[in-house]
């Protein structure tokens, strides 16, 4: 009947937009490809040769690098996250806005390194990405942290310490442990 060809095409028409929505929000690696060749393709000719993998990459670097912080202090930078509600201690001005450039490579399904000294407080922003996520996203996890043997109990204390909320699992020990624990 007429009346079902109109519905169906609605809802065709509704995921059509649906899909035009999710595409233009997601990001990654794909995004930034797209985002390049869009610049390349202003004013170039067609006849020009297709960039190399090598080239990719560096653009790709060069877009992930234009959304690292400007600034190392809440002055000269401008930062968007708020300190996670959940999170139990103060982070420092640094800390904040590695907080922030952690949110904003998730929300742009970009992966990144969070590299510093020592003593900075890499795992207070991980923490607070975590928290982030549970505040804002409702996402709870389950999420998985590898690290080392010798820096395991470290992780466990310092996540009870600022974000007691969180639900821990340590996955360490003989095989027959770690089998018992994922029953």
């Amino acid at each position: 009947s007429t009346e079902e060809v109109g519905s169906e095409s609605e809802e065709e028409v509704a995921i059509e937009e649906e899909a035009s929505a999710s595409q233009e929000e997601d990001f990654g690696v794909e995004y930034l490809l797209k985002q390049d060749e869009d610049r390349e393709g202003e004013g170039e000719n067609d006849s020009a040769p297709a960039p190399g993998p090598k080239k990719e990459i560096t653009d790709i670097a060069a877009a992930a690098e234009s959304l690292q912080p400007k600034g190392y202090t809440l002055a000269t930078t401008q930062v968007k996250t708020p300190i996670p509600y959940l999170l139990r201690g103060i982070l420092r001005e640094y800390q904040h806005i590695g907080l922030d450039w952690l949110v904003t490579m998730y929300e742009k399904k970009l992966n990144g390194i969070l590299a510093d000294e020592m003593g900075l407080g890499k795992t207070i922003q991980t923490i607070s990405l975590l928290a982030h996520l549970a505040c804002e996203k409702g996402s709870w996890g389950p999420h998985l942290i590898i690290v080392p043997t010798s820096v395991m109990l470290n992780w466990e204390m310092e996540i009870k310490r600022w974000c007691p909320s969180f639900k821990i699992l340590t996955y360490y020990g003989a095989q027959k442990e770690r089998k018992l624990k994922r029953q």
